[in-house]
């Protein structure tokens, strides 16, 4: 719980250092809040193709409603968590003794996520001090 409010009170701190506790739970943390999207977003998905039509094959207005205002509701929480997940990414980078440049790493495909991740799980370095505020 305490690595969850770090994560949210530290919201646009991208100096310092992030233990491995803080990013992993901050890190499933998100992911159970996604999941819970994800499950949310197919009970929506379900709602509407079963409300369809049969000869217009149109899904009712509520059903419809439903699935947008889910869609919505995904797309506000990515945007809120947008920034804090970086923070928290760079700092634990910082803990590492790497500088927050190498979250850029994430954008090469199909392994940049990988490498990132492999970056973060490493040894805290005493030499990352030099990045604290």
């Amino acid at each position: 719980m305490g690595a969850m409010k770090n994560f949210f009170r530290k919201y646009t701190q991208f100096s310092g250092r992030a233990s491995r506790s803080e990013f992993w739970w901050a890190y499933l943390g998100q992911s159970l809040i996604f999941l819970a999207l994800l499950a949310l977003f197919i009970i929506a998905l379900v709602t509407m193709i079963s409300s369809a039509d049969p000869y217009t094959n149109e899904p009712s207005g509520g059903a419809l409603a439903f699935y947008l205002l889910t869609l919505a509701l995904i797309g506000l929480v990515s945007l809120a968590l947008l920034v804090p997940t970086i923070a928290v990414t760079v700092r634990r980078l910082h803990d590492t003794n790497r500088s927050g440049w190498f979250y850029f790493i994430s954008f090469v495909p199909m392994v940049g996520g990988i490498i990132l991740l492999v970056l973060c799980a490493g040894e805290p370095d005493p030499a990352g001090a030099a990045y604290d505020a």
